[in-house]
């Protein structure tokens, strides 16, 4: 084990998708990393309460609920507070017991569109559950505010304090993610697809993310590697195919995560091919307690 890999902040491309679409939107957005900024709990409540932004938006996970929690109940003025991430499904019956007395919104789903017409108080909205200042919305595929063509969305990597990231193993990177979903239904994972089958599984064009590679090389022509921050980017042995054809125009490395499936027909040729591609580096989980599988 290298002592100096430490990957624990990465930056927050959900929040900066979000931030991107608004300010496009005329809604002037700062965006606070906390973690990469390494900003301890009660100063980010200070800079909040003394700066009194009018939404403030948070994304949640079951790792750092109790910090959010403490965040939005030590909230002094009236803020109106949007509670966004995959957690949102099981957590919300509990963030309707905080205690607070702001308007207080939680979503389930994409949160770019819905986040614009929370702030603009869109007259079609129609909260899942709502109880006293609590509201709780589903964007799933049904949902007005559902992004059904990921390839639309524009992120505005200025927002992101940590990137490139300065890799200790030393290349220098950014982070991109080219899907929302996941076709595998691991009993362990909250992103299963029979725990998430109104939200649907969608993967961006090759066009798009060649697009986005394109910008990187032109705004950040020091970075030399990409990781692929999709909870799976090489899921089947198609996806071999794809990658390759994606980066290999681009003198970029790159790495992501995979599913030990992509692998189990892919030829020796497909696997050289992945490697001149750029691959560097793949992260396969153990997808089975069996000694058998």
């Amino acid at each position: 084990m290298n002592t100096l890999y430490d990957e624990d902040s990465l930056p927050p491309i959900g929040l900066g998708y979000i931030a991107s679409l608004l300010e496009e939107n005329g809604v002037d957005v700062r965006l606070i990393d906390a973690i990469a900024s390494r900003i301890p709990l009660q100063d980010l409540i200070d800079t909040v309460n003394i700066t009194q932004p009018e939404f403030i938006g948070v994304n949640i996970f079951t790792t750092n609920y109790d910090l959010v929690k403490e965040f939005i109940e030590s909230i002094n003025y009236g803020a109106k507070i949007i509670i966004g991430g995959l957690s949102t499904k099981e957590l919300y019956q509990k963030i309707l017991n905080w205690d607070t007395p702001n308007k207080v919104d939680v979503v389930s789903g994409d949160g770019e569109k819905i986040t614009l017409a929370l702030i603009n108080d869109d007259e079609n909205l129609k909260p899942f559950f709502q109880r006293d200042n609590f509201r709780y919305f589903k964007v799933d595929s049904s949902s007005d505010y559902y992004i059904a063509d990921i390839n639309k969305l524009k992120l505005d990597r200025s927002y992101f304090n940590n990137e490139p990231v300065v890799h200790p193993l030393g290349f220098n990177e950014v982070n991109i993610v080219t899907s929302r979903g996941c076709i595998y239904n691991c009993a362990f994972c909250a992103a299963a697809r029979s725990l998430n089958k109104e939200y649907g599984i969608r993967e961006r064009s090759i066009e798009s993310v060649q697009e986005e590679l394109r910008d990187i090389q032109h705004n950040y022509p020091e970075v030399n590697s990409i990781r692929v921050l999709d909870d799976l980017f090489l899921k089947q042995r198609r996806h071999i195919q794809s990658a390759t054809k994606t980066f290999m125009p681009f003198p970029f490395k790159w790495r992501s995560m995979a599913h030990v499936m992509t692998f189990s027909k892919a030829t020796y040729d497909e696997v050289v091919a992945l490697k001149k591609s750029g691959c560097h580096e793949l992260f396969i989980g153990i997808e089975s307690g069996s000694v058998r599988v």
